[in-house]
């Protein structure tokens, strides 16, 4: 008797029967019900859909309808982070910061920082300025420093608001006043 298949024998067709059957035997997804939209999810995500990317990173870091995985978590927020979206080059920044699913790297942390600033992500303007003004990842720089807090303090941002008055009274990346 011999079998047949219409699946040819590739890495990705395995890897997706190796998620189907996860999927199946419940090993990896907590709750049954959220299998279908976490596939979608994946597909869509493998597919470059960045907003997808980073709501699969997102549920990879917090254990939602998946179990946990920092690892997983920082893979999914890489690749959205490169293809330009700016929440998820804000959530990479943390997640090198902290070590989370990869080795602790300040100086990438800063850069992904500096990224999402560009872009106008105001807790990682403020972050930024954070790493200028106490040279984590960086040379130290009050002067940048100063520019950010301002930019973020001028969104309306109270702890930059609080950390400009600050350097003004200290005269830290600008005169004393």
């Amino acid at each position: 008797m011999s079998t047949s298949t219409n699946i040819k024998d590739s890495s990705n067709n395995i890897n997706w029967l190796k998620k189907l059957l996860k999927i199946l035997t419940c090993t990896n997804i907590k709750d049954s019900s959220d299998n279908i939209n976490w596939l979608e999810k994946e597909k869509s995500a493998e597919k470059g859909d960045e907003g997808s990317m980073h709501i699969l990173a997102l549920q990879y870091y917090n254990g939602e309808g998946i179990e946990k995985d920092l690892g997983m978590a920082f893979h999914w927020f890489q690749k959205a982070a490169e293809k330009g979206h700016e929440e998820s080059m804000h959530n990479l920044a943390f997640q090198y910061y902290d070590g989370e699913g990869t080795e602790k790297d300040l100086g990438m942390a800063f850069y992904w920082f500096q990224k999402a600033a560009e872009k106008g992500h105001e807790e990682s303007m403020h972050n930024l300025a954070l790493h200028y003004k106490n040279g984590k990842g960086t040379e130290k720089d009050l002067g940048m420093a100063f520019h950010w807090f301002q930019k973020v303090a001028e969104k309306g941002d109270k702890m930059s608001m609080h950390s400009l008055a600050l350097q003004y009274y200290n005269g830290e990346g600008t005169e004393k006043d």
